[in-house]
């Protein structure tokens, strides 16, 4: 996600723009299709987007001890 984020011509992403899925075993262990839902690709955008905001303010922290 975060290389598909860092990747794309939005400088906006968003769930609209973004389809995720996966292949997984089920309770059964038949091996199943899963597309992910909007609200759980919105909810990992926020994660990444503070993730990159911290790593920003630790940047700029370090670049100013020198």
């Amino acid at each position: 996600m975060k290389i598909l984020l860092k990747t794309m011509d939005s400088a906006t992403p968003s769930p609209e723009r973004i389809e995720l899925s996966a292949m997984r075993k089920n309770d059964n262990g038949a091996v199943e299709h899963y597309m992910v839902p909007s609200s759980e690709v919105e909810a990992l955008i926020a994660e990444l987007k503070v993730e990159e905001e911290a790593e920003a303010k630790k940047a700029d922290a370090s670049s100013a001890d020198m």
